[in-house]
């Protein structure tokens, strides 16, 4: 009985040490939050993320802890694969930052399976076309606005410039946002959200708004506005211009414009494109999401917070002076005109249109076949214009 009572005892002390050892791993392991990104502009991940690990800190400081109890972890998904693919399996991210288009729009249907909505004070603050941009079903959202590029028609103040329209064309993201923008412009609201079902279900030689388009800018470059190399051109190259010859017009995203050096750009005003025949315009003016994608209690309860904190004034002051991009605070803090200017023109407009680039296409090699079948019927019908 001595012998049973000792082997008993031992058994239990080292079953109490092994419990012991247990819940002193799980209390103390970090809890790993995952953000994933994707398209989303390098300024932007790194904002959003340094935004994140300070909040994570500063609920530390609060629970007494010196250091974060959550560990961050971040993803950068491939364009070249359908975003639904990437979101499923066992590493899958708690918040995903991409922009508004066909891709946010699947993430935002797995947010809703996983009923992973916040809470629609994170609207309270913005003007209302940015509110209205936001994914919201039962009074719960599921894409919540935090910040707005801008697709741009720089302008030369001087009288020294080159008069001519150039951009990245060579980049197919610029080149549909364009023919995106376009469309908008020149054919109407309607017609440029008929476009963006249009590009999803056909070929571009099977479009004729897209034939429309390319007869404008074969056009403009049998005139000489716009240089045919400007088709093809990419970004450092279109750089090397700006600082070279002043073009009197540059399109461009507002991401794009905070890269480049300042003395050739002070000469700049930032438009958005004209109309002479359209009066209910809306901007293409891509929308970066924040979308919730755990439905579990702790993860929401994180994300309320973190959410909380991005969308306030000071969060929004941060991430816009640290991007250059527009806030989606109503009051918020801007780095300059350009930035406060999109959010005006956002506010004063409708609801903002996400880049044709972003809308349509599933993958990156989508959308690099399109812009290329978009180019040789540009080149056709300059052809045309020569005989």
């Amino acid at each position: 009985m001595n012998i049973s009572r000792k082997h008993l005892i031992i058994t239990l002390a080292v079953f109490l040490v092994l419990t012991a050892t247990l819940i002193t791993f799980f209390v103390l392991k970090q809890k790993t939050f995952t953000i994933a990104f994707y398209n989303t502009p390098e300024s932007v991940q790194k904002t959003i993320i340094k935004a994140t690990e300070d909040f994570f800190l500063a609920q530390s400081k609060i629970e007494g802890k010196k250091t974060s109890s959550i560990n961050l972890k971040t993803l950068a998904l491939s364009t070249e694969q359908p975003i639904n693919k990437q979101l499923t399996g066992r590493n899958k991210p708690d918040l995903l930052i991409c922009p508004a288009g066909y891709a946010a729009n699947q993430a935002i249907n797995l947010a809703q399976i996983n009923k992973a909505g916040v809470s629609m004070e994170h609207l309270s603050q913005m003007p209302p076309f940015v509110a209205d941009s936001a994914s919201i079903k039962d009074k719960k959202v599921f894409a919540l606005p935090l910040l707005i590029d801008h697709y741009e028609l720089a302008i030369n103040r001087g009288k020294d410039g080159n008069p001519q329209l150039l951009l990245a064309g060579g980049n197919p993201q610029i080149l549909m946002a364009f023919v995106g923008a376009i469309a908008e412009s020149q054919f109407g609201l309607e017609a440029a959200k008929e476009l963006i079902l249009d590009c999803q279900e056909h070929k571009a030689q099977d479009i004729p708004l897209i034939h429309e388009i390319a007869k404008i800018l074969a056009n403009a470059i049998t005139q000489g506005y716009l240089p045919q190399q400007a088709l093809n051109m990419n970004q450092e190259e279109l750089i090397f211009y700006i600082e070279k010859s002043s073009p009197n017009h540059v399109f461009m995203p507002l991401s794009f414009h905070r890269l480049l050096p300042f003395e050739p750009l002070k000469k700049y005003d930032s438009h958005f494109l004209p109309s002479s025949k359209q009066t209910i315009r809306a901007l293409t003016a891509p929308v970066y999401y924040g979308i919730p994608l755990s439905g579990k209690k702790k993860e929401i309860s994180t994300l309320e917070g973190l959410f909380a904190q991005l969308t306030s004034i000071e969060g929004q002051g941060f991430l816009s002076q640290a991007t250059g991009l527009a806030p989606t605070h109503a009051s918020a803090p801007t780095p300059d005109v350009q930035a406060d200017d999109v959010r005006y023109w956002v506010a004063a407009t409708n609801l903002p249109l996400p880049a044709l680039s972003d809308a349509s296409f599933s993958t990156s090699s989508e959308l690099a076949t399109f812009a290329s079948d978009f180019r040789n019927l540009v080149l056709e019908y300059v052809h045309s214009n020569s005989r």
